[in-house]
């Protein structure tokens, strides 16, 4: 889910902020196996992922009101990782009496490229597709995402 609030500084150029948030359900394998009493380790895990960028977008209006925007720009993320881990380690039964939750948390440098293509509408609304890539500070591809877009402008 991507929010984004932008200000047209010209013709060809805007600038705004962008608040994305995006969910993945993880299934960990390297815990299987794990003894457990009574019970077994739920193997799932769930992160949430949110990034705030700062954003400026190059726009290149087309005929017909189509218009292509690209841009680049800097933010943070926050993730938090939510998952089970077996505690209380029983000597006798060589196995683990139970599992508690953890919920971790990161936070770091992101540098957002996005484009989207759309088509305006009477200069107060557009419709198309958006997508985006998030790398963290060591350039590595931190996530994406790409799907409809509907816009306002006041």
């Amino acid at each position: 889910m991507n929010l984004g609030f932008y200000y047209q500084l010209n013709e060809h150029w805007s600038m705004g902020v962008d608040l994305n948030r995006s969910w993945n359900n993880y299934y960990r394998e390297s815990m299987t196996g794990i003894p457990v009493l009574n019970n077994q380790l739920p193997l799932d895990g769930r992160i949430v992922s949110d990034h705030f960028s700062f954003l400026i977008n190059r726009k290149i209006t087309f005929p017909f009101s189509i218009v292509l925007e690209a841009g680049v720009g800097i933010g943070i993320f926050v993730d938090e990782d939510n998952y089970y881990m077996p505690v209380y380690f029983d000597e006798n039964k060589q196995a683990y009496r139970g599992f508690s939750m953890v919920n971790e948390y990161s936070k770091g440098l992101t540098f957002p490229a996005q484009f989207s293509l759309r088509k305006e509408f009477y200069n107060r609304s557009s419709i198309g597709i958006q997508g985006g890539v998030f790398y963290d500070q060591f350039l590595k591809n931190r996530g994406l995402y790409f799907g409809p877009s509907i816009s306002f402008y006041l």
